[in-house]
């Protein structure tokens, strides 16, 4: 018995050379995700079990997912688990989880299943009064274990967390903090605030050049000096943020290119490319990233 699964990138009735292509594998059973339409001669050959994807906000998406058969589907099979919390994210998007049992011409029964899974979290907003300790990551308060950085919104979003950072410069723990800020915005990875009582204020000096944000309102800028090190615009701060950035008036983020180490719950951060931005990448933070040469345009 031959199985495959394609991620088809949205083909459609009228890009036939990949279907032709499906035909020349010759399988048995297809688990395709990404299908904008199957064609007819498909259809002839195969038998055929096709839903539309869902979008993180429950809206369709203009492809879907299918299960193809040289046999006969004999029922959907629906999805489901002992926590009712799982039930309603299986319920929510079961176009991206399409599950049949069929049957193959040699009488073989087998239950199948084509997924189309996107790097996003669940809303913790769904999970408030939800017990996910037995399913989530040791080192992520998220349920699925990646952030993909364009899922992230544009204009940004300005979030509250509880890892725990802290930043070495010389020698020394310069800032350390378990109830920081984050901000998230598209093809970025996240920025981290840090509260000023939770940052050594005695290593840092007020610069008088500034930097405007469209989002969160003019920026001002500290250098920092560790005994004989000194770094220039080490980390920047909003003295009168804008309405929506209020919470993070006068926190301190830095740029983790300029420091010896940054962490995030112990784990050493990767930095973002360029002289500009200054997100943290950790592992579970997939891109890519704006930053580096030839991506200013994205």
């Amino acid at each position: 018995m031959r199985v495959i699964t394609w991620n088809m990138n949205k083909a459609t009735i009228r890009r036939k050379e990949s279907w032709e292509y499906l035909l020349e594998l010759n399988p048995d059973v297809a688990l395709l995700q990404e299908v904008n339409s199957i064609p007819d001669f498909i259809q002839n050959e195969f038998e055929c079990l096709y839903r539309k994807a869902i979008k993180k906000n429950g809206q369709s998406q203009h492809f879907g997912t299918a299960i193809l058969v040289k046999g006969k589907i004999i029922k959907p099979i629906q999805l489901s688990s002992e926590w009712d919390w799982v039930n309603q994210e299986l319920n929510l998007f079961s176009g991206n989880l399409v599950a049949a049992e069929i049957i193959l011409g040699n009488e073989f029964r087998a239950q199948t299943i084509s997924v189309h899974s996107p790097a996003w979290c669940i809303d913790p907003l769904r999970l408030m009064e939800v017990e996910v300790n037995e399913v989530k990551l040791k080192k992520n308060s998220k349920v699925w274990g990646t952030e993909l950085v364009w899922d992230y919104p544009r204009p940004p979003r300005l979030e509250p967390t509880d890892k725990h950072l802290k930043i070495i410069f010389n020698g020394e723990t310069i800032a350390e903090a378990n109830r920081a800020y984050r901000v998230l915005e598209t093809s970025h990875p996240p920025v981290y605030y840090f509260p000023s009582e939770d940052v050594r204020m005695e290593f840092l000096t007020e610069a008088a050049n500034t930097s405007f944000c469209e989002w969160k309102g003019r920026a001002g800028y500290y250098a920092l000096q560790v005994g004989e090190k000194r770094i220039e615009n080490a980390a920047w701060f909003y003295a009168n943020p804008t309405r929506e950035f209020a919470e993070i008036k006068n926190y301190i983020a830095f740029y983790p290119s300029k420091m010896d180490a940054c962490f995030v719950d112990d784990e050493l951060v990767e930095t973002q490319e360029g002289d500009f931005y200054g997100g943290w990448i950790t592992k579970d933070i997939v891109g890519p990233f704006k930053g580096a040469a030839g991506t200013w345009g994205w």
